[in-house]
């Protein structure tokens, strides 16, 4: 049901987001979640797991069968004559010779015919009452499982989750750094037509307009580029979330993959002191510390389940049934106990017991070594966060100082004392400088998200 429900919800974002053309982050996760294979995939491992503890569970109840037959013999089974019954003794001999003196004789049969054919039906029930544990044991590790494929499921998300973040935010990146490039288009373009007018005006030689045409004709043409990477990496998303789009404008119901912008903002990004988390309580958090913890506790289940197949087997039934067998039909039951004792087994179960119980301290020593692994993961997300928000800093400086630079250099060419390779100069480095905070602003929003994500929050 939550699986339709996501479904019809992110068909919904779909329809609704094909008019306005526009996508979120949280509805290209909706969208991926609903669409991507290998979460599809874990929820099914997730029913599997669920439908294998029923299955263990069903080892409780007692076992019910219903069996029956019917035969029939072309040959009785059992044959008698006079003879089989009497025997060949002298004694036999007079006891016959007599009875054949009688009429009463004349009507009795030469031979007599048994289980010709017959018929039974019954009902049998069994209980185990005792076997060595592995019922029990075999219940805890089938919801051990189920537990498993549910971590499983929740990393598969997570994984799911990074890699659309990723495109995701690869083309807000490619976005706003056209904007930079339009910004620097737009001011070239004025600055051309500033030289077109003063050359016209005999003020200044064609010199000047010539490198401003150069500078805009290079701009367009990183434009050009820009837009085509864009677009590619938009199908990449779109293919990613399964959204359905159009290689051609105006080519189809879907709408053309231009068209289609990203609602990401890198404003108001905060930094990384209000995130920071203890790394030894979060890494015993994770998904994959609890994976750990649970092939652990899986090892040890299957020792004792070894353990269990070489002791004593106990179990209680009753069976009652109608039958007609041996010429005298009715109804009859009975109620026993069964008792299995492996003698043989002990040897080769006791040494599979103790195998097992060295994969059980081998998952120990791997828990504990990757546990330290993941602690040092997180210690080094979060150096990187750090470094990474300083590089924000540093750059939003740096843009500050170039756009200051940029609109000094513009008063002092239009007052004739820069050149035009000074203003073209100021215009370039300023757009560096934007389309580097860019790549700093992204790789934080990135880096923030795995941290984030590692710790569980």
């Amino acid at each position: 049901m939550k699986k339709i429900f996501v479904t019809i919800l992110a068909a919904v974002s779909v329809t609704v987001l094909a008019g306005a053309q526009e996508l979120s982050l949280q509805d290209c996760l909706d969208m991926a979640a609903a669409n991507e294979v290998k979460s599809a995939n874990a929820e099914l491992d997730v029913l599997a797991s669920r439908a294998q503890r029923s299955e263990a569970m069903s080892m409780w109840f007692p076992s019910v069968s219903v069996s029956g037959m019917y035969y029939y013999a072309f040959d009785p089974l059992l044959q008698l004559t006079i003879d089989d019954i009497l025997g060949t003794s002298e004694t036999a001999s007079t006891i016959k010779n007599v009875l054949q003196k009688f009429p009463l004789t004349q009507d009795l049969p030469s031979q007599w015919n048994f289980f010709e054919n017959g018929y039974a039906a019954s009902v049998m029930l069994r209980q185990p009452v005792f076997a060595g544990g592995r019922i029990a044991n075999g219940n805890r590790l089938a919801a051990l499982g189920v537990e498993a494929a549910q971590v499983k499921r929740d990393l598969v998300r997570k994984e799911t989750s990074a890699s659309v973040e990723q495109k995701y935010w690869n083309v807000v990146s490619l976005q706003e750094k056209m904007k930079t490039l339009d910004a620097a288009i737009s001011m070239v373009e004025s600055i051309r037509r500033d030289a077109v007018n003063a050359f016209n005006a005999g003020l200044v030689l064609d010199l000047d307009t010539l490198k401003a045409g150069r500078e805009l004709n290079n701009l367009l043409l990183q434009k050009n580029k820009l837009s085509s990477g864009t677009r590619i990496a938009k199908m990449d998303l779109f293919n990613a979330i399964g959204y359905e789009y159009s290689c051609l404008k105006g080519g189809g119901e879907a709408p053309y993959v231009g068209d289609v912008t990203l609602s990401g903002d890198l404003s108001g990004l905060a930094g990384p002191e209000q995130f920071h988390v203890d790394e030894v309580s979060a890494a015993a958090l994770t998904e994959e510390s609890r994976l750990l913890g649970m092939q652990v506790q899986a090892a040890d289940l299957q020792k004792k389940i070894a353990l269990g197949e070489a002791m004593p087997e106990v179990g209680v039934g009753a069976v009652y049934g109608y039958g007609d067998i041996f010429g005298d039909a009715g109804w009859n039951g009975g109620v026993g106990v069964s008792v299995k004792i492996p003698l043989t087994d002990w040897w080769s179960k006791g040494s599979k017991a103790k195998r097992l119980g060295y994969e059980a301290e081998k998952a120990r020593n791997e828990q504990e070594y990757l546990d330290s692994q993941i602690e040092l993961k997180i210690r080094q997300q979060w150096e990187n966060l750090v470094t990474m928000w300083q590089e924000i800093t540093i750059c939003g400086d740096n843009v500050a100082m170039d756009t200051l630079s940029q609109d000094r250099t513009l008063d002092l060419y239009q007052s004739g004392q820069a050149t035009m390779s000074e203003l073209l100069e100021a215009q370039t480095n300023l757009q560096k400088s934007c389309n580097a905070l860019t790549d700093a602003q992204i790789s934080y929003r990135l880096a923030l998200s795995d941290y984030l994500r590692t710790t569980g929050r």
